[in-house]
């Protein structure tokens, strides 16, 4: 049992409350199990996502019962040092405030199925854009957040205040620009993300996804790292690079084709820009069935740092029934 929850939905509302998983922000600072209460609010072009509570490293997304804890951690195999044993320890408190420049007053209200999950952020290549020469910022999002709690795990005050811009561009590309700057003691620094994606629909009811991210680091304090403990990006299948791997740079293609079983494959790599230049490459096949009640996936992996005097591989074959 990994979330036990609370919950109430309507057209404008959404809550959950008690233990259960939830992200923050539209390139997530937060993406974690918490102890505490998730809340969405529509208001006209408006839509707020608040975020509170504690974290626990018995419960947290690497913690005990978690099994990529004991799949990963090759180089680094303690993902929860930083986090607390009980409740109150490491604490988080957030809000986005996203804006829809395209938003329209409707003319009569329209009711829509609520659903008992988050949809915090919006998925850059979730809309139908036409091929159109168009230029449109589809989303504006502002983003305060805090994490604090017991100095034996969180030493100094963590005050993070972001920008985001979505954009639909000409051509059916979509786009994300913006930045998360970093309030500490004498550890000060801005990330920011720079992103450019694509999806082909093509004649037989196929579809390829094209993606390819930056994420930079410009430092205000030397030699400052940015340091979000809950934002588990987990990018690579083997080496989960995250928040202080940065600054690197992610690309990724993936091809649907159309049937019964959505057979689909992909490949994806992901480089460390300086450090240890960790570079990882994956390709992924896999099939969905049963009306997806069953996923069957084979992950082959490959990866070079400067932390191991070799390259090394892996691959991995992943059952998941879900009921």
């Amino acid at each position: 049992m990994r979330q036990v929850f609370y919950s109430y939905s309507n057209n404008q509302l959404k809550i959950k409350a008690g233990l259960h998983e939830t992200q923050l922000g539209s390139f997530p600072i937060l993406d974690e199990r918490i102890l505490g209460i998730s809340a969405d609010k529509t208001i006209g072009a408006f839509r707020f996502n608040l975020r509170g509570g504690t974290v626990m490293k018995n419960f947290a997304r690497m913690g005990i019962f978690c099994s990529n804890r004991h799949l990963y951690g090759i180089i680094s195999p303690n993902y929860t040092e930083n986090i607390g044993k009980k409740p109150g320890d490491t604490n988080l408190a957030g809000i986005a405030i996203n804006w829809d420049p395209q938003h329209k007053k409707p003319v009569q209200s329209q009711s829509s199925n609520n659903s008992d999950e988050f949809s915090e952020f919006s998925d850059e290549f979730s809309s139908d854009l036409d091929d159109k020469e168009i230029f449109q910022v589809s989303q504006v999002q502002f983003l305060f957040y805090n994490e604090f709690g017991n100095q034996n795990f969180i030493p100094d005050h963590k005050l993070y205040l972001g920008a985001f811009a979505d954009m639909n561009l000409p051509y059916g590309f979509t786009a994300k620009v913006g930045g998360i700057y970093q309030n500490m003691s004498n550890n000060n620094t801005i990330m920011y993300i720079a992103n450019l994606g694509r999806i082909v629909s093509w004649q037989n009811a196929s579809s390829t996804r094209f993606d390819v991210t930056y994420i930079g680091k410009a430092d205000v304090s030397q030699n400052a790292l940015y340091m979000p403990i809950f934002s588990n990006l987990f990018l690579g299948e083997i080496m989960r690079l995250d928040a202080t791997d940065f600054p690197l740079w992610t690309a990724k293609v993936n091809h649907r084709f159309p049937g019964k079983l959505n057979f689909n494959v992909g490949v994806k790599a992901v480089g460390q820009i300086t450090g240890a230049k960790t570079n990882e490459q994956d390709l992924e096949i896999g099939i969905t069935t049963l009306k997806h009640h069953l996923k069957v996936t084979l992950i082959g992996s490959r990866v070079q740092t400067n932390l191991v005097p070799e390259d090394f591989y892996m691959v991995r074959a992943e059952v998941r029934l879900a009921f």
